[in-house]
């Protein structure tokens, strides 16, 4: 499943972001559980980003909570 708008934030997007994004422009950082898009917001904040949001309880809470229809797994 693939939430429209979204991209995998890999090293070489986190570099082009840092690059070329500006610093004020909304940034959205979601993951599966919600507790490593903490830690990307972070890094993102040193690097003096202002406006950065986290999906509480990642993309499993959406699902449980918002969207049933999109599909639950577990990572091991």
């Amino acid at each position: 499943m693939h939430l429209e708008g979204t991209q995998l934030l890999d090293q070489a997007l986190m570099q082009d972001m840092l690059a070329t994004r500006p610093k004020d422009d909304l940034l959205v950082i979601i993951d599966h559980k919600g507790s490593r898009s903490l830690d990307a917001a972070a890094y993102f904040a040193g690097h003096g980003f202002t406006n950065i949001r986290c999906l509480r309880g990642g993309i499993d809470a959406w699902s449980a909570e918002v969207d049933p229809t999109l599909p639950r797994y577990t990572l091991e």
